[in-house]
């Protein structure tokens, strides 16, 4: 998560509760969908890291889903 949006003086993020199936709700709000790209990005340079995917920084649309 970016840090500077919890800094001292910062209004932090909305909370997005455990609870609540967004599927199921027929919502998502746009923090719950910016939070799912930053992991699915973290996740995409973990794999990089460890070597499971070329370090060319192009990620194909359907390896990106």
């Amino acid at each position: 998560m970016p840090v500077a949006l919890y800094g001292p003086g910062k209004v932090p993020p909305p909370h997005l509760s455990p609870f609540v199936n967004d599927e199921e709700e027929g919502y998502t709000p746009d923090w719950a969908k910016e939070v799912k790209r930053l992991q699915e990005a973290a996740r995409l340079a973990r794999m990089r890291a460890s070597g499971l995917l070329p370090s060319s920084g192009f990620v194909a649309e359907e390896d990106a889903a």
